[in-house]
Order: structure tokens, then C-alpha cells, then sequence
């Protein structure tokens, strides 16, 4: 089964600048011209909306196939960011794919604390902490899109919304404000799921004659 701790790591995506995989540009104003619109974008909305019409099974390997298709998603979200920011040459042409680019990584995210809580199960702490985290980074992202947008909220983002905040009531998580949600909010949650997994067992030795516990290996 899948660590919590290899989960963790993915709550700490950031859909930042930084992250992403540089794209070098051609230089060509028909490539710009043919790159600056939400075609990729689109392709992998659809991918991962598939994903929440399909729930995920309660099947450990299923589940963790699920959760690195997701992460694919998420990388291919990333890489596409780059992609137009390098050959969009207005601000204005940017914003509104950025925002729907960030909307879908919210989403895929959330989808991914559904697996998240499925997949470690024998550690109900940890797969709390775990699901939290993703959601907290999920609403970081929607946070992001708005502040930068000066409070106004791009209808990616309301689509979005809901999604995160559907799961997060379920958890018992409280959602800040846009005006609120900061990395220090997402970082602090982030701590106590750290502290939620380490509550997890750990497996026994291998050749250990004491039964393996249920919890993830």
C-alpha cells in the first residue's frame, strides 16, 4: 500500500511558477498564436472530470494507480502553465487560462484526498491528515487566483469551489476566506497531518515473527 508520507508529498504541490518545467520558445508567432488558448487545457479538464464520474474503488491496487494517474494530470496541468505563459504575450491573454488552469489542479487535487482517505484506511489519523492537506492546498491554489485577481472570483474558480469545500465539511475543516488563505494557513495544516501520520503504526521488520499491523508499508 502506498506510504502516507509519499501522499503528503503531493499535498505539498504548489501551483507556483517555480514548479513548473521550463518550455523553450520558438520564437514564432504562429506557434504563440496556436499555443495561447485552452485546447490542452480542455483535454485534461475532461480527464479529470472522467475521474469524478468514476469513484474510486476500495481495491489498494486500483487506488494507487488512481492516485499517480491524478498526479500525471497534475504535472501535465503544471507543464501546460509554462507552456502559455512562455507564448502568451499579454497579461490578459494569461489570466483566464492561468485561472482555469488552477481551477482543474484544485479539482484533480480534491479528487485526490478522496483516494487519499480510501487508500489508508487502517490509519483513519493519517488519512485525515492526509486528505486535509490536499484540500488545504487545493483551496491555496483557488486563494491564489482570486487575490491576484483583485477579490474578483473567475468562474473557473466558482466551479471549482464547491468541490473543495464539499470535502472539506465533510472533514470538519474550516475554509478561510479568499482574503485569508495563505501558505502559512496551508503550512500549519500541513504540520498536523505530519503529526496525524507519525500516530500511524509502522510495519513490522522483515522476519519479524509479530504479526504486520494493519496500516500502510
Amino acid at each position: 500500500m502506498m506510504k502516507l508520507r509519499a501522499l503528503l508529498v503531493v499535498a505539498a504541490f504548489v501551483l507556483a511558477a517555480s514548479t513548473f518545467v521550463p518550455v523553450q520558445a520558438t520564437g514564432s508567432s504562429l506557434v504563440a498564436a496556436s499555443r495561447c488558448n485552452s485546447r490542452m487545457i480542455s483535454d485534461y479538464a475532461d480527464e479529470v472530470r472522467n475521474f469524478d464520474k468514476h469513484p474510486p474503488s476500495d481495491n489498494v491496487g486500483d487506488l494507487q494507480k488512481r492516485f499517480n494517474d491524478i498526479n500525471q494530470l497534475l504535472q501535465a496541468l503544471s507543464q501546460e502553465r509554462t507552456v502559455i505563459d512562455t507564448f502568451c504575450t499579454t497579461e490578459a491573454d494569461k489570466a483566464p487560462l492561468f485561472a482555469y488552469i488552477g481551477a482543474m489542479a484544485s479539482y484533480a487535487l480534491a479528487l485526490e484526498s478522496d483516494v487519499a482517505l480510501r487508500i489508508n484506511q487502517p490509519c483513519p489519523a493519517g488519512a485525515k491528515g492526509v486528505a486535509t492537506a490536499l484540500l488545504a492546498q487545493a483551496w491555496l491554489d483557488l486563494g491564489m487566483l482570486v487575490n491576484d485577481a483583485g477579490g474578483k472570483v473567475p468562474k473557473d474558480v466558482s466551479d471549482a469551489a464547491p468541490r473543495i469545500q464539499t470535502r472539506a465539511t465533510a472533514l470538519g475543516l474550516t475554509l478561510p476566506p479568499w482574503a485569508d488563505t495563505s501558505a502559512y494557513w496551508r503550512d500549519n495544516l500541513n504540520k498536523l497531518a505530519r503529526a496525524a501520520i507519525e500516530t500511524c503504526p509502522t510495519p513490522a521488520p522483515s522476519g519479524s515473527s509479530s504479526p504486520a499491523p494493519s496500516a500502510s508499508p
